[in-house]
């Protein structure tokens, strides 16, 4: 997949906070993958740490123009320090 354009989203960490995972478990897992939830879920407040990975998917999704795709066919996960993307 080529990526034609540039991509930003900014949102506030308490759209997540507000949906709480275990009440809301459904929501996130539209969006995440199992990976991605373990990753936030082991931190002491998830919420910064969803709202980032949903950040840079819908970036990567705005950058190649593919409304189509599904939030949870793309996991941003840490290797040392760094972020990367996966596209199912």
């Amino acid at each position: 997949m080529s990526i034609f354009g540039l991509g930003i989203d900014i949102e506030e960490v308490s759209r997540f906070k507000e949906k709480e995972y275990q009440k809301n478990e459904k929501f996130y897992k539209n969006i995440f993958t199992l990976d991605e939830i373990k990753y936030c879920l082991k931190k002491n407040d998830p919420y910064p740490h969803f709202t980032g990975k949903f950040c840079a998917k819908e970036a990567f999704i705005k950058a190649t123009g593919d409304t189509k795709v599904k939030l949870s066919d793309i996991e941003i996960s840490n290797s040392n320090g760094q972020p990367q993307l996966k596209f199912k």
